[in-house]
């Protein structure tokens, strides 16, 4: 006799074969299998109790990038976190060449309009006459090393807060050492803050922070310019052009923070993208844990209770009736293992128009002329039957051709989809000549369609009828 599977309270189910059937839709269409009679009630391994923990891009894209391995030397890993500035990511991790072109762009838009106004300022320091002697050289002497620990500060804004404390100590000590030395040469209380002001636009600020930061500064300097204007009297601001380097100091550190606002946009939408990509790879594993779960859960149970009746039987001195669940069992198997491996087909499915391009250069590079009579689209086509027929003749012509030619077809006939092979044969092909036909022919049954084949003439042909679905 044959027992009943049961559920997991006990009840019985509705029978030996009652399983999730292997659907012929793409697993990301389909929706979130349901539990249906049968199946255990118990947690899948996969979905822990409870609510599921929030995800945002930083956290996203550091899990990605933790999947796939740490970041290159020199190379800050992660986004910042929120409020800050975001962190590039790391280069060939997730970021794609434009963003790293972006970054370059970036950096180098902010170094030019540093470097040209940090030339101004050493023009019109060095040129002033003073009675102090070696001011002027004093004033490029500092410039230079500001400069430079400027440039070094900004190669870092990627990294986000804190900035590498060697970098923005240098950077603020220059700068203040520059400032004071340019305030004295050019007679400025605006120069004297500019470089100051200059260097602390491009540090790494959570964003609110840098934004008042940036508006302190530069209301600091427009009032430094009223005081130069009323009292100090700089020779740049007498005679034609008397407003231009006030207005461009003024400016310096609102252009470097807007373009440094332009990177971080990119990066964030970069980080976003990453983590898109590694959620949308979650689901897929997900939704595949699921349906394994639920097609080798239910598979095992009733497998299990077979065996143990089995015992019983045994222990009972009823060798058939054992014998009889034993087989039932192995036909479990069967089952489990089938359905396994059409699961597995339709997560690694390949279009239709690969399998058939596939199979043709397959065959050139057997030193075969192929003919290849496919027109898309094949939006309709069983590509999950369809996908193993084709590789399954392309092996058959391998094996058993006897000429130098073969021709592979796929084509539309009403409702149904007609796969066709032929090549040049030496008679015999019956079906008994290897696996391959049998497996042909029982994927088409499965499916509702039906193979045929013939040996005529020296030339074999496979023909293979399927239903299909509405033409795309």
């Amino acid at each position: 006799m044959t027992v009943p599977p049961f559920d997991a309270q006990g009840a019985p189910a509705a029978g030996p074969g009652a399983h999730r059937g292997a659907t012929g839709a793409s697993p990301a269409a389909r929706p979130h299998p349901a539990p249906e009679a049968g199946l255990s009630d118990e947690p899948t391994l996969d979905a822990p109790a409870g609510p599921a923990p929030s995800r945002t891009p930083a956290a996203g894209a550091r899990m990605l990038r933790a999947e796939r391995g740490p970041a290159p030397s020199g190379t800050p890993a992660d986004p910042a976190p929120s409020g800050s500035a975001p962190a590039m990511p790391a280069s060939g991790v997730g970021s794609g060449r434009g963003v790293r072109a972006t970054w370059w762009y970036t950096l180098g838009g902010v170094v030019f309009f540093n470097a040209v106004i940090a030339l101004m300022w050493v023009g019109l320091g060095a040129a002033r006459h003073t009675e102090v002697p070696g001011l002027g050289l004093a004033v490029a002497g500092l410039g230079v090393p500001w400069f430079a620990a400027l440039t070094w500060l900004v190669a870092a804004y990627p990294g986000g807060w804190p900035a590498p404390r060697g970098r923005v100590v240098s950077a603020l000590t220059t700068g203040v050492l520059f400032g004071g030395v340019l305030g004295v040469a050019a007679g400025s209380a605006l120069l004297a803050v500019g470089p100051l002001a200059a260097t602390l636009a491009v540090l790494p600020w959570a964003v609110g922070i840098r934004h008042r930061i940036t508006l302190l500064s530069t209301a600091v300097m427009v009032v430094l310019t009223l005081v130069d204007v009323r009292w100090t009297q700089p020779l740049f601001m007498q005679g034609a052009g008397q407003w231009m380097m006030p207005l461009y100091t003024i400016l310096l550190p609102l252009m470097s923070v807007s373009a440094l606002w332009w990177w971080d946009v990119v990066a964030r939408l970069d980080a976003a993208r990453l983590a898109e990509s590694e959620l949308a790879a979650t689901r897929e594993r997900l939704r595949l844990a699921n349906d394994v779960h639920d097609l080798q859960g239910h598979h095992l149970q009733v497998i299990a209770l077979q065996l143990e009746l089995a015992e019983r039987l045994l222990a009972k001195g009823k060798p058939a009736e054992a014998e009889a669940q034993v087989s039932a069992a192995r036909a479990s198997v069967d089952e489990a293992r089938q359905g396994t491996r059409d699961l597995a087909a339709r997560f690694r499915g390949v279009p239709l128009a690969d399998e058939l391009g596939n199979a043709a250069d397959l065959l050139r590079a057997a030193d075969l002329s192929v003919e290849l009579e496919a027109t898309g689209p094949f939006g309709g086509a069983p590509r999950e039957v369809l996908g193993p027929i084709i590789r399954e003749s392309t092996t058959n012509i391998l094996k058993h051709r006897s000429g130098p030619s073969a021709s592979l077809g796929l084509r539309r006939e009403g409702a149904a989809w007609v796969f066709e092979a032929r090549n040049a044969s030496d008679g015999g092909a019956d079906g008994s000549r290897g696996a391959g036909l049998r497996s042909i022919g029982e994927r088409a049954s499965a499916a509702g369609g039906a193979a045929r084949w013939s040996d005529e003439a020296g030339e074999f042909v496979l023909t293979v009828r399927l239903p299909g679905g509405d033409e795309a």
